[in-house]
Parts: structure tokens; C-alpha cells; sequence
């Protein structure tokens, strides 16, 4: 069904994949991308002899706004697209999926 694939699309693009590209430019973020890079900043801290720079600081702050960019994406294609897909599911005469909750947006510097 077409639904499900164009759902699933979606939703493994805002989810990424484990490795990074080595692409010019920034990359597109995504869950597994950032949960790398906040991986690799938390490592740097805990292994610093000293408080943040302001390097990291700046770093923590992008990587912030990036994953509340990424959570209301998440969030609308749980609540739009998961309706659409209900429908398309019921039209079907398939069981629909439950609604999750929404995720809860970070709050950023």
C-alpha cells in the first residue's frame, strides 16, 4: 500500500541513519545524527579538564535547535500523517495504529 510506504519514507528520514555522510556542508540532521554528535560533545566534556568553551557552547545550542526542529517534524508526522495513513488504513479495512504521545519539544539556550 502506497500510504504505508510514503509514511515510512517519512518517517526514516527524520530517524537517519547510524553512519554520517561526509558531504560538504552541514548534513541534514536527523535522530541518529544528532544523537551521535551529542554523543561526541558529551565525551569532550567529560573528558575536559575545564568548563565548556564557547565552541561547545555554540555546538550544544545548534544541536538543540536542530532536534526541536526535528521533534515537531516527528511530532506533525505523528498527528497528520498518521491520520492520513489511519484513513487510507480503514478505507483498506485494516486496523488503524494507535496515536503516540508527542514527544516533548528541549528547551534551548
Amino acid at each position: 500500500m502506497q500510504a504505508i510506504k510514503d509514511f515510512d519514507q517519512k518517517a526514516l528520514a527524520i530517524q537517519g541513519e547510524e553512519q554520517r555522510s561526509f558531504t560538504p556542508g552541514k548534513p541534514k540532521q536527523t535522530f541518529a545524527l544528532l544523537n551521535q554528535e551529542l554523543g561526541a560533545l558529551s565525551t569532550m566534556l567529560e573528558s575536559a579538564d575545564a568548563g565548556p568553551t564557547a565552541a561547545m557552547q555554540t555546538a550544544y545550542a545548534d544541536y538543540c535547535h536542530d532536534l526541536t526542529k526535528l521533534v515537531n517534524s516527528w511530532n506533525a508526522l505523528m498527528t497528520s500523517d498518521l491520520k492520513k495513513l489511519n484513513a487510507a488504513l480503514q478505507n483498506e479495512h485494516a486496523q488503524a495504529l494507535s496515536d503516540p504521545p508527542n514527544v516533548q519539544v528541549p528547551v534551548c539556550p
